[in-house]
């Protein structure tokens, strides 16, 4: 569908996309935004409202402590106190059910709107019924007391619910440290009333005693809470608010009166306790109103900055949205036209100029040199981005092109100089072999006429080998494979065989060991090239040496010569040849030895390295490693009279395979002489007895 779409309209098709997702994200962020500031509103009117709630907890601790205080006296003693503290506390209900009428409950939790009824509720009709109890003296201080808490429970558990509505985990957290503050105070207010009430009756009851017990505990539970909760900061506050010297003297006088166990001294002064304990509890209210007073201001200002946030990201977000458009459209632009004119450049490249170039270049008939860059440059590109890029590549193709077609000629006239130097070779082997053939039929037979033929033989083993180089060069397998292993002195005596000058060679030291089979011919081969090299490259008057030696992983074969040796340079070149042979061309035309003994090399898994010889020459070490060699179990017989050369070379008993390394006895240098020319002895009877057979 989008396949036939020009490259403007897929790129606005792309450009639509994340377009698109940055609408979609900033109509996200504004709806979270909104739903963010309704949600400070509801906590900042929640807040409020729980705020008057506190008060109306602070005026009840109060009415109750004087409620206590008046049904424990004899005498309706301090009434005008709690009548003045009546009128106090239905301001603050006021106050408190005026918020509520300004508050939306539907929009918070079922939990809390359950709460918030049921402390509605309580302040409404229970108060009014517990105040004409206490005007009739009818219920006890500790059923005053629990009539009065009951109330200021709801109140509290109310508070408690809110902390749930924060918007985030600090606010939460605000919530719970005043809530927690609250509860602690009105432990101490309730012991505070209870306290007062003992020592105006002059009597504690077993049930006064538990329930201070319980208020006791109850007390200390809620600071541990408020210092799990609270910031160091609000714990400094309620330690400096609790530690001056009022309030010191307020711990003092409830340690003289009041014991952890419950017990209260009797002796205490009513007034000075209700004063001490006025001044504990009226610095905790203190306390709890400067948090709720940091909540409300830490609200407001999160709400007020989250505002400014959404409003910054809204408009930077489309700021940067117009900008993106506009600046993805020029470049879309840019992109078109560097495109358009790649286009064109490139059509003409492939349609007229490459095809004209290709051609010259195929017609030159002397070799061709690489022309200047500049002459072909095909595209210019005028930036470097990836247009520019493609550029590049497209004219690094041309560029590739034009070398392979130059590569092309020369190659063509460099395998015809290869193939004309291997003509060569193998004119002048036959011209000597048939110079020797036609004065052999101007020759009377006689004993001598072996050793001619045997001369003839040779010259045809060695041009084999020239024909076999072609073979290798051209990367296809040998012609035979041998399915038993055969000895080493078999495959050195091969490989003598196709060189020119067979006497020069001396056998130094030899190990009785096979070479596989499969590999035989090929390790023949490369020993043969190595030998001849060593043969051509060194006086007429000195000899060859080969030797054999067992190493941990395998056996080496040392071709020694005293030649001319070779320079640092050319060995470093001849082992990196040799090690990873190059694809043919025109200078290797006079190397080609080295790429055959590479590539027999590398497809046999042979080690082989030239290093230079303690006596001038040149040493060539051929690693056969274990795998392609084997150790018989009894020394090989010598080929029979009649067996032609390759027969006798096929002619192995079986041995079975051993690490070479384990037991190898070596031949000493007559030995190996010795074996040597019976070894050939055999090969020219038996070349001799089937000519006989022959005739």
């Amino acid at each position: 569908m989008f396949r036939d779409l020009s490259v403007r309209t897929k790129l606005i098709s792309v450009l639509a996309l994340p377009v698109s997702v940055m609408l979609l994200l900033a109509g996200m962020q504004l709806a979270a935004s909104i739903s963010d500031d309704r949600r400070a509103d509801r906590l900042r009117a929640i807040t409020a409202v729980s705020a008057g709630g506190l008060a109306v907890v602070q005026e009840l601790q109060r009415e109750r402590d004087l409620s206590i205080q008046a049904v424990a006296a004899a005498a309706p003693a301090g009434n005008g106190r709690l009548r003045s503290q009546r009128t106090a506390t239905d301001q603050a209900v006021q106050r408190f059910r005026d918020s509520l009428g300004r508050l939306d409950r539907q929009d918070y939790r079922p939990a809390l709107q359950q709460q918030l009824g049921e402390a509605e509720r309580r302040v409404r009709s229970d108060l009014d019924l517990q105040r004409v109890a206490v005007d009739n003296r009818g219920p006890s201080a500790l059923s005053v007391s629990d009539a009065y808490s009951e109330v200021i429970k709801n109140l509290l558990d109310f508070s408690g619910e809110v902390p749930a509505e924060a918007v985030d985990a600090a606010q939460t957290r605000d919530l719970a440290t005043v809530v927690a503050l609250a509860r602690a105070k009105e432990a101490t207010s309730q012991i505070r009333g209870l306290v007062l009430g003992v020592l105006v009756a002059r009597k504690a009851s077993t049930e006064d005693t538990a329930r201070l017990i319980a208020l006791i505990g109850a007390g200390q539970a809620w600071n541990s809470q408020f210092q799990t909760f609270a910031t160091d900061a609000q714990r400094q506050r309620l330690s400096a608010a609790l530690g001056e010297p009022a309030a010191r003297k307020a711990d003092a006088v409830r340690a003289q009166t009041l014991t952890a166990n419950g017990r209260v001294e009797l002796g205490t002064d009513p007034a000075q306790w209700e004063s001490a304990l006025d001044q504990t509890v009226d610095r905790m209210r203190g306390v709890e109103q400067g948090l709720v007073a940091d909540l409300q201001e830490r609200i407001d200002s999160a709400s007020a900055a989250s505002t400014r946030r959404a409003a910054t990201s809204l408009l930077l977000l489309l700021v940067v949205l117009a900008a993106s458009a506009g600046f993805s459209l020029a470049m879309s632009q840019s992109m078109v036209r560097a495109l358009r004119h790649l286009r064109q450049t490139a059509r003409d490249v492939a349609e007229r100029r490459l095809p004209a170039l290709v051609e010259r270049l195929g017609r030159a008939e002397e070799p061709v040199e690489m022309r200047p860059r500049g002459e072909l440059e095909p595209v210019r590109p005028k930036a470097k981005d990836e247009i520019g890029e493609v550029a590049d590549t497209f004219g690094a193709v041309y560029h590739v092109a034009v070398d392979v077609a130059t590569e092309q000629a020369a190659m063509r006239r460099s395998v015809g100089y290869m193939f004309l130097t291997f003509a060569r070779r193998s004119q002048k082997l036959i011209g000597q072999q048939l110079a020797l053939i036609a004065e052999l039929r101007t020759r009377r037979r006689d004993p001598g006429t072996d050793d001619d033929f045997s001369h003839l033989h040779h010259l045809a083993t060695r041009m084999q080998r020239n024909a076999e180089n072609l073979v290798v060069l051209s990367d296809a397998g040998p012609p035979r494979q041998w399915s038993e292993p055969v000895p080493l002195i078999d495959v050195i005596v091969a490989a003598l065989n196709g060189i020119e000058d067979p006497d020069r060679v001396e056998l130094v030291e030899l190990h009785e060991l096979g070479v596989a089979g499969h590999v035989a011919d090929d390790v023949a081969h490369l020993l043969a090239e190595l030998v001849e090299n060593a043969v051509n490259f060194s006086p007429p008057t000195t000899r060859v040496r080969i030797a054999g030696q067992a190493v941990a992983k395998g056996y080496v074969v040392e071709i020694e010569d005293t030649g001319i040796g070779m320079g640092d340079k050319e060995l470093i070149a001849a082992n990196e040849l040799i090690a990873n042979p190059a694809d043919i061309d025109l200078s290797l035309s006079s190397r080609l030895g080295l790429v055959v003994i590479g590539r027999l090399a590398a497809r046999r898994g042979i080690a082989v390295q030239l290093r230079r010889s303690w006596q001038g020459g040149v040493v060539a070490l051929v690693m056969l490693p274990d795998q392609l060699v084997t150790l018989p179990p009894e020394p090989p017989r010598p080929p029979e009279p009649a067996a032609t050369a390759a027969a006798g070379a096929a002619q192995v008993q079986a041995r079975q395979r051993r690490p070479v390394f384990e037991g190898a006895e070596a031949h000493g240098p007559d030995q190996v002489r010795r074996t040597l020319s019976d070894y050939r002895g055999g090969l020219e009877r038996g070349r001799g007895e089937s000519k006989t057979t022959r005739s």
